[in-house]
């Protein structure tokens, strides 16, 4: 099946709901993958809607490798990324994907399900992700990283 997507340049507000945290390559279907990249290039924070339904892609500041999702600054997952980029996926959206993906899939599809309770805007900046209480630092410019001095106070990486 062939899926209609396209890119929009407009802020995503996200609705209280279940959500999906990851890399779209692990849940997006097989067979429009490269349809998806196409769509993609160039853009670095997106909002991309499919039949009516939106969901938010960003590319990563250093590529692949796993990036902690966290929740008032606490770490609770991890997100592997393979293809570069990471995703905020609806619940709903991603069943229908799963449908389409045709193959198995891990129970969390090699990402983070969270639940978020309000209206949540999301924006990205330099490779971090931030939605709600939920950031996602790609960019390794994370202060919550920073020990600080035992000594001094100050802080130090």
């Amino acid at each position: 099946m062939k899926i209609k997507l396209a890119r929009m340049d407009e802020d995503l507000v996200l609705a209280a709901g279940k959500y999906w945290v990851g890399d779209p390559c692990y849940v997006f279907p097989n067979d429009n993958w490269s349809d998806f990249c196409n769509v993609m290039m160039g853009g670095h924070g997106n909002v991309y809607v499919e039949n009516g339904i939106k969901f938010f892609v960003a590319g990563t500041a250093h590529g692949d490798g796993e990036y902690e999702l966290r929740l008032n600054g606490d770490t609770i997952g991890q997100c592997p990324v393979d293809a570069g980029m990471l995703s905020v996926v609806p619940a709903a959206l991603l069943k229908r994907w799963k449908s389409e993906k045709n193959r198995t899939v891990l129970k969390d599809f090699g990402g983070v399900w969270i639940e978020l309770t309000a209206l949540a805007g999301i924006s990205q900046s330099g490779g971090d992700i931030s939605f709600g209480n939920y950031t996602l630092n790609t960019s390794g410019n994370d202060e919550e990283d920073e020990d600080e001095c035992r000594h001094c106070g100050r802080h130090c990486h």
